[in-house]
């Protein structure tokens, strides 16, 4: 705008300082007018970091007590001891992904038991499973009450799931149907057995017939 004014000394304009130059004004206001970098004993009191930054007065070192406990990576400078008095390398190492992991791993050990979100998550997916097993297993019951073959189980199978009952893609075969019956058939043999144990005083009859197949059964019949 000065070609506009006449007999008016143009002032001087100011000459742009090169990447060199603005290094060395930085490094030159650091070492004489900028006091020197030193940790601060406020930091340890900040709602960010007291809960795991530590200081060392004799070595002059910042420690991160949460990762030095959790984290696998044993080489970071919060692990060895950051000498750096800089606010931002605690602000750094607060943000970064190791120390969520590590604080995540300790925050999992304080927490009771069952608590956790692996914890949820796995009592979910056994929910879930055990919903589906029941599915089967009442299935299972169902073919041997009533002297079916274990592979009817295959087609119930699939008539439940056109119900719209979620009984999953696994376990659906005559083999595991047998699997269930012996299962069941476990347990009532010892729920009969603690029963005439808890007894004090039984009847027995048994008897023994031939069947269509031709083969021996034998009944034993306990009161």
């Amino acid at each position: 705008m000065w070609k506009y004014f006449e007999n008016v000394e143009k002032p001087q304009q100011r000459k742009r300082k090169t990447d060199e130059e603005k290094l060395q004004a930085r490094r030159e206001y650091d070492s004489s007018k900028r006091p020197a970098r030193c940790f601060q004993q406020s930091w340890l009191s900040n709602k960010e970091f007291k809960q795991w930054l530590r200081f060392d007065n004799e070595t002059g070192l910042m420690y991160c007590s949460i990762c030095e406990t959790f984290s696998p990576d044993k080489d970071q400078n919060f692990v060895k001891g950051c000498s750096s008095g800089r606010i931002e390398s605690v602000k750094k190492h607060n943000s970064s992904q190791v120390h969520k992991n590590a604080m995540a791993a300790a925050a999992a050990k304080q927490a009771l038991p069952g608590t956790t979100p692996m914890a949820r998550a796995s009592r979910a997916m056994n929910t879930e499973a055990f919903e589906k097993l029941k599915i089967m297993f009442r299935t299972s019951h169902g073919i041997a009450k009533h002297s079916r073959p274990f592979t009817d189980f295959v087609w119930m199978c699939d008539i439940d799931e056109m119900k719209g009952l979620d009984i999953g893609e696994t376990y659906r075969t005559n083999k595991k149907c047998k699997e269930f019956v012996e299962a069941i058939a476990e347990i009532e043999r010892q729920a009969l057995e603690n029963a005439i144990k808890d007894s004090v005083a039984i009847s027995v009859i048994c008897d023994e017939a031939t069947d269509a197949a031709v083969m021996e059964q034998l009944i034993i019949y306990v009161r």
